[in-house]
């Protein structure tokens, strides 16, 4: 297996994870809690395939995810 499939493979693990945390311990509901596991997938497609803006989809990330999911990574809910 190539380590580009295997990294892909642990991200989608990853945002599995998050959208479980998100859904059972802060109480998102399954639709928003699957909204943001796509989009953190789509992220990751495009982070991993567009290396020359790595550090700025990185500091990115947070605001994105506030504007379209409507979720603040910094609020403890």
């Amino acid at each position: 297996m190539r380590k580009e499939h295997s990294f892909n493979i642990l991200a989608i693990k990853k945002q599995l994870a998050v959208g479980f945390l998100l859904y059972h311990h802060r109480h998102i509901e399954a639709e928003r809690a699957l909204t943001i596991q796509l989009y953190l997938y789509a992220f990751n497609i495009s982070y991993f395939t567009n290396e020359k803006n790595i550090h700025l989809r990185k500091n990115t990330l947070p605001k994105q995810l506030k504007l379209y999911c409507d979720l603040d990574l910094n609020s403890s809910y």
